[in-house]
């Protein structure tokens, strides 16, 4: 049985923008042969340039931050020349709270965050020293008595006479000496971590060390062994800390706000003498502000 064209089969609707695009084929006869997707281009043009245009995901991202906030130290004596002069020293000193400022990069690769920078810091000392003052001074004391006879007299006489001596006596006078004086660093962090992710929030804790470099630290004062005078020590040019963070992040689109606590070991002197090794342990909370892109 043969088939046949209707009559009157039934119109296609084109509109006027996918004319152009099927010009050729309507002069070819070839106009039933268009394909769904020449149809779709013409008509649709935004939805393939989004598909065309869609950014591909990326495994890694960068991260830049500025933040400051304020950090307290203590300081650990070790190797001192007696007991006495390490307890001394360290009851007669106590450490005040210190800026702490600084900028970070940080490279993220899947949740792992690797980071470095660059921070000002600083050790804040108030000291008030008990120094000791030798007053030296001459006495006079009767050393011993002479049993005197004297013949001439009628009758003889006897008396016993004091003989006179002199000696060096030493008192001691404790003079207060207030110093306030500071240790500052450029600090060079080199860090890891891992990302946990909440939603827009997200907490980086990290380890690592930093690289302290000093600044313009030309000598400090400390009491001599015997607390008698004051004696000008030179500190280290650089040293080195063991650093752990941890951060809370909240994210704003490409932006974010994050506040960090951190706990520095010094692992390192910042001054080392004869009479006694210093170093210090910082803890810091700092708030800043970052960009991703």
């Amino acid at each position: 049985m043969k088939h046949s064209l209707p009559r009157h089969p039934a119109p296609l609707i084109v509109f006027a923008p996918a004319l152009p695009k099927i010009k050729n084929q309507l002069g070819n006869s070839n106009f039933f042969r268009l394909g769904r997707n020449t149809i779709e281009k013409t008509l649709y043009p935004s939805v393939h340039n989004s598909i065309a245009t869609q950014p591909t995901f990326k495994p890694y991202s960068f991260e830049i931050q500025l933040f400051g906030g304020i950090a307290i130290d203590q300081s650990r004596i070790s190797n001192a020349v007696t007991d006495d002069y390490k307890t001394q020293i360290q009851a007669q000193s106590r450490n005040k709270i210190s800026p702490y400022l600084g900028t970070n990069l940080s490279l993220i690769f899947k949740n792992y965050v690797f980071s470095s920078g660059l921070t000002f810091s600083q050790q804040k000392e108030e000291n008030n020293y008990q120094i000791i003052t030798n007053q030296y001074s001459d006495s006079i004391y009767i050393s011993h008595y002479e049993y005197v006879f004297d013949s001439t007299t009628n009758p003889p006489d006897s008396s016993l006479v004091p003989v006179y001596d002199t000696t060096q006596t030493t008192t001691k006078q404790y003079e207060n000496v207030h110093l306030q004086q500071s240790y500052s660093w450029f600090q060079i962090p080199i860090y890891f971590g891992y990302r946990f992710q909440l939603n827009k929030w997200s907490i980086t804790p990290s380890l690592g060390i930093n690289i302290s470099i000093g600044l313009a630290n030309k000598s400090f004062k400390y009491p001599h062994q015997n607390f008698e005078e004051i004696s000008a020590f030179t500190p280290m040019k650089w040293h080195v800390n063991l650093q752990g963070n941890i951060e809370v992040q909240r994210r704003l689109n490409q932006w974010h706000i994050f506040a960090r606590a951190g706990y520095q070991h010094g692992l390192s002197p910042v001054l080392k003498s004869d009479t006694f090794i210093r170093k210090y342990n910082k803890i810091s909370t700092i708030f800043g502000v970052g960009y991703s892109f």
